[in-house]
């Protein structure tokens, strides 16, 4: 078992990688559109479709993404002021994890993609839980 100053530095490590990962999406919201058509050949998704709200859908969602980088960034700069904020951002990741796997197989999005998103995104939420969890785990009653 781990002591509580190693999940608390294991916590804020996993925080500030995961807001990085989320931030790359930030790029993703300004590519210039030949970007997606290209990106989206690339994936074997055959056409990009050239519709408005596929565009912004597109753009809107890699924004979002980025945005929770943001939040999740400010969260690991100092986990310990807010511990309700970390298990409430772990719970969220598990619950929206397990939607994204159910959107993927419903969109018939192919299995690697399937196996890389939701899957991630729930793990991220459990690291979360058992890390700030074992950090609890270290303080004194008072």
């Amino acid at each position: 078992m781990i002591g509580a100053a190693t999940a608390r530095l294991l916590l804020q490590c996993s925080l500030a990688m995961g807001s990085c990962i989320l931030l790359l999406a930030a790029v993703c919201a300004v590519f210039p559109g030949e970007w997606y058509i290209f990106i989206h050949r690339l994936l074997g998704l055959d056409e990009f479709p050239n519709q408005p709200v596929a565009w912004y859908l597109a753009r809107s969602a890699s924004a979002l993404y980025a945005f929770h980088g943001v939040l999740v960034g400010a969260i690991a700069w100092r986990p310990e002021r807010a511990p309700w904020l970390v298990v409430a951002l772990g719970l969220g990741n598990i619950v929206f994890g397990l939607s994204m796997i159910a959107i993927d197989i419903s969109a018939g999005m192919p299995w690697w993609w399937t196996l890389g998103e939701g899957p991630g995104i729930a793990g991220f939420g459990f690291v979360l839980l058992v890390l700030e969890y074992l950090t609890r785990q270290g303080e004194s009653p008072s």
